[in-house]
């Protein structure tokens, strides 16, 4: 198992829906979705429009921060250098940094009642980006050992 966290500066629809995606492309991957603050809840659109397209996603992939800086990961992807890893201070062993610039992102709607359209336009704008990043910094290597031994193996 691939352990991959996704961090957006806000736990939100962004990072939610990127991780989604990219748990869709490798299911070796275990994705989890996070951000700073307390927010730590599934947004239940985001359930809706991934769902749409045949993807399930859930609470159980959504943590709390606290609880991800304790643990070691495979990959961590920072959203748009929303964050720093200087920011974080992970305590437990991360192999890989990863920055997501995420280009021509659908701007959020100022008030509080986001439409289904504008999940949707997301979830759809997302879904090209997330999948180069998986290809260009993930796909095609695989970790050694179900303990993330940190030995890559170049699957081409």
């Amino acid at each position: 198992m691939i352990r991959t966290l996704v961090i957006n500066k806000e736990n939100n629809e962004v990072n939610q829906i990127a991780a989604a995606w990219l748990q869709s492309f490798n299911k070796d991957l275990l994705v989890i979705a996070t951000g700073e603050g307390e927010n730590s809840t599934i947004d239940a659109e985001v359930v809706k429009v991934m769902n749409d397209v045949k993807i399930q996603w859930s609470s159980n992939n959504i943590q709390k921060m606290e609880d991800c800086i304790k643990l070691n990961w495979d990959y961590i992807i920072i959203i748009n250098h929303s964050i720093t890893p200087r920011d974080i201070r992970f305590t437990g062993n991360v192999l890989h940094w990863i920055n997501m610039q995420l280009n021509e992102i659908i701007s959020n709607p100022d008030d509080s009642s986001l439409s289904n359209d504008y999940y949707i336009n997301l979830r759809d704008s997302l879904r090209y980006q997330v999948f180069q990043t998986y290809l260009t910094s993930i796909g095609g290597k695989e970790m050694i050992g179900s303990d993330s031994c940190g030995v890559e193996c170049d699957l081409y």
